[in-house]
């Protein structure tokens, strides 16, 4: 079985051991989860090829980084992990690139595995 490639840039450790224990409860071993990148090399990050889901953490630099996807034509979907709930968020960050947004607050194992297989298909279409 093929192994799909998660990307998380985030400046806070605990978003990539929080996404790893999701996938570990969840019993998730077609998820290669990469190394926790920070914003200081995102730019880069986005760059890479085989990556099929990047997990981006909201940040100052948020809209930045959705539009520099956008202008380099990054394929692999980006989902965004909000600080906070919030239509008007969710809204914004979908119109500049996000394909997704999700609260930290509401990450389960079942919503991470549901995500991650959605935003994989996503991708690969």
């Amino acid at each position: 079985m093929e192994r799909s490639i998660v990307s998380v840039i985030s400046d806070r450790p605990s978003d990539h051991q929080l996404l790893a224990d999701s996938l570990s409860a969840a019993d998730a071993t077609d998820f290669e989860l990469q190394d926790d990148i920070g914003y200081d090399l995102a730019t880069e990050e986005l760059k890479r090829t085989d990556v099929d889901v990047f997990i981006l953490a909201e940040a100052p630099n948020t809209e930045y980084l959705l539009r520099f996807a956008g202008r380099n034509e990054i394929t692999a979907p980006i989902v965004l992990l909000l600080n906070e709930p919030g239509v008007s968020a969710t809204t914004r960050w979908r119109s500049l690139g996000a394909q997704d947004c999700v609260p930290r607050s509401d990450l389960s194992p079942s919503l991470v595995r549901r995500l991650l297989d959605y935003n994989v298909e996503i991708g690969r279409a």
